[in-house]
């Protein structure tokens, strides 16, 4: 319903181009103690899966049902990727592919600030021009 009204407000032929949200909260695996890490892990694994089975469906049918799409910010921040697949980084030395994104893209890791970098709106931003040429495109072909 709320996608409708933008739309409606924004006016006929202007794209309507939605985006998931990042999981950024994945920088808390920093912040976790080892006797908490597993209690961690599990709140990591339902932050993605609400994610991918609820909260993102959601808004993808929201803006699909507006005449719009959706940018999924979540996969490409790596949030789904899991926990057990690791790499090393610079600053903290081995951590989850998931949590090393996040760390990369956001501030929470280092002050549990959970804007974005500025790395992290270049990525979102990138993502929805990318699906503006591709729904103008899809538009300019059908004429």
């Amino acid at each position: 319903a709320a996608a409708r009204k933008i739309a409606a407000a924004a006016g006929p032929g202007v794209p309507l181009i939605g985006s998931t949200y990042p999981d950024l909260i994945l920088g808390a695996f920093l912040h976790s103690t080892a006797t908490a890490s597993a209690s961690w892990n599990h709140l990591a694994l339902i932050g993605a899966t609400a994610f991918r089975d609820f909260v993102n469906p959601s808004l993808s049918a929201s803006y699909s049902s507006a005449g719009g799409s959706l940018v999924d910010v979540t996969k490409a921040t790596s949030a789904y990727v899991p926990l057990t697949q690791t790499t090393e980084t610079k600053k903290y030395g081995t951590l989850p592919v998931a949590v090393a994104s996040a760390c990369d893209l956001a501030w929470y890791c280092e002050d549990g600030d959970i804007h974005m970098k500025t790395s992290g709106y270049d990525l979102i931003g990138k993502l929805i021009v990318t699906k503006y040429r591709a729904t103008s495109a899809s538009k300019t072909s059908r004429r």
